[in-house]
């Protein structure tokens, strides 16, 4: 692998860590979807999900709730934008396996 390719794995490395953080530390499932458009961000055009994609497979991304007395103790909250970032989390993952098999079989060429 080049020291670019090196580096970008680097990088989705910690940005997967913050979003692991973001979820067991912090119980804060948008701040770990955020992570996950980061490492998104980082692939190059032709290996990132389009918009049409991620809602066929992800549905629409969950809004932050603003009234309480909808769900009080957030529990219907969470295990929709918990779902939600299963799902997301998984396509990304996908893509960014898919331009690193990509990379490493370019490179052994």
């Amino acid at each position: 692998m080049s020291a670019t390719s090196q580096a970008v794995m680097q990088a989705f490395s910690v940005y997967r860590l913050g979003a692991i953080n973001c979820i067991i530390n912090k119980n804060d499932p948008y701040n770990a979807i955020t992570f996950y458009r980061n490492m998104m961000a980082m692939l190059p055009m032709a290996n990132r999900p389009t918009d049409i994609e991620i809602k066929d497979q992800c549905g629409e991304e969950p809004k932050m709730r603003d009234d309480f007395t909808e769900d009080p103790d957030e529990t219907k909250y969470q295990s929709e934008v918990m779902h939600y970032f299963r799902r997301y989390s998984f396509l990304i993952e996908s893509k960014i396996g898919q331009y690193m098999a990509n990379e490493i079989a370019n490179r052994r060429v």
